[in-house]
């Protein structure tokens, strides 16, 4: 098997500007409401190289036990390790706009295969063992694809204190779902400048907020009018129905101390 062609990069910042021109494996989930962030961000991200999301704290913990997850791997499995780099970058030869970082290589029963580190709650370890996650499921996958490789280790670091690698194969249907996915955002909107429909999420309240930041006070645009007084009236039908529903909260939790206070 061919060793995956990578672009190694010697700063962060060369890097992320050519993170920037693709959408990457850990972009995907987003596409699939699976991901940290909306896909209102994503367009956000990629179109705006001003624009960068802010990492989440979960994530900022990943990376920095990342080192020590691998050795964990190498210790736990006796595979032989590959580091490609920090800034390492591989591009599909068939969708150039995908592309992934991966984080380790590894050589499993003389094959080379994908390590894709992560680390979760403690919480979250039953579920792991039920499926694994969705979002990392979208993730080595359209990894595998864009490296060429047939199998992923994901070793995962459960709350500090447990350890686990679980195997994932290379599954061709799945990913072509989410190649036809990928290729509809990233030509319909990302290259059209198009956004996609916001949904009710912070990351989509706040891509937006940095999409429409330097629109004058005082400009105008056009608008649908009937588009827009009917996306009013269900703002404050909304608005009544959740104004109803924490009035009913407030009187069911009064009778709730009312009870609990008379039987004290």
């Amino acid at each position: 098997m061919a060793y995956p062609k990578l672009i190694k990069f010697d700063t962060p910042e060369l890097w992320h500007d050519c993170r920037f021109r693709h959408l990457t494996a850990s972009n995907l989930p987003s596409l699939f409401e699976e991901g940290f962030g909306s896909e209102v961000e994503l367009y956000v991200e990629k179109t705006d190289p001003a624009y960068r999301a802010q990492p989440s704290m979960a994530m900022e913990h990943g990376n920095a036990v990342e080192d020590f997850i691998a050795e964990q791997y190498r210790r736990f499995t006796g595979n032989r390790i590959e580091d490609p780099g920090k800034y390492a970058v591989a591009e599909s030869a068939e969708h150039p706009f995908l592309s992934c970082s991966p984080d380790l290589f590894a050589w499993h029963d003389n094959e080379l295969i994908n390590v894709q580190i992560k680390s979760a709650s403690a919480f979250s370890r039953g579920e792991w063992y039920k499926a694994i996650p969705a979002r990392v499921m979208i993730q080595v996958q359209a990894e595998m694809y864009v490296l060429g490789l047939m199998m992923t280790h994901v070793p995962v670091y459960f709350g500090g204190n447990e350890f686990d690698v679980f195997e994932v194969e290379y599954a061709k249907d799945f990913m072509a779902a989410i190649i036809n996915r990928a290729s509809e955002f990233w030509h319909k909107n990302v290259l059209a400048n198009v956004p996609p429909d916001p949904d009710a999420s912070e990351s989509a309240k706040a891509a937006l907020n940095h999409l429409y930041r330097s629109v004058e006070k005082g400009s105008s645009i056009e608008l649908d009018g009937d588009e827009l007084r009917a996306a009013l009236a269900v703002y404050a039908a909304t608005s009544e129905q959740i104004k109803a529903l924490e009035t009913e909260k407030s009187r069911i939790s009064n009778e709730i101390n009312a009870m609990v206070g008379a039987n004290e």
